[in-house]
């Protein structure tokens, strides 16, 4: 004989806690992927930009290595290493004031559709801090 209860049975109990959970693990799921996603996009920016400020601080090296190698060079060049990496050297003169202007120009091309990065480095050295570099290497 069966007794009967007052409690009503609980159905479907187990299937809603599934669905709770596997709510909760999906939310958990996108929202890690979200963040990954944002994470590898920031990795990749910043790639980008430390690769063209050394590419800027390298145009700057070239350029030096040019003025060492030849004491009255002036002018600019440009030198693509790759579709994606180009950097330019500039030197200018003011032979008045014994000032030399080096500039490095950097661009960084990134993914179909991204805005490449670009950066630039200016120096200025005198004629004497040329001079010191030239004897270094055994140049006069």
């Amino acid at each position: 004989m069966r007794i009967p209860r007052n409690v009503p049975p609980r159905r479907g109990y187990a299937l809603l806690m599934c669905l709770l959970v596997i709510a909760v693990t999906s939310s958990m799921v996108l929202t890690l992927f979200n963040m990954l996603s944002l994470q590898k996009a920031e990795t990749s920016a910043r790639a980008k930009l430390l690769l063209a400020d050394s590419l800027a601080d390298a145009a700057v090296e070239h350029a030096l290595a040019k003025l060492i190698a030849q004491r009255d060079y002036e002018g600019s060049e440009t030198i693509a290493l790759d579709k994606s990496r180009i950097y330019r050297l500039q030197v200018a003169r003011d032979d008045k004031q014994g000032l030399l202007f080096v500039t490095g120009e950097a661009v960084v091309q990134g993914a179909a559709g991204e805005q490449p990065t670009q950066r630039s480095l200016s120096r200025t050295f005198t004629l004497e801090q040329l001079d010191k570099r030239r004897a270094a290497v055994g140049l006069r």
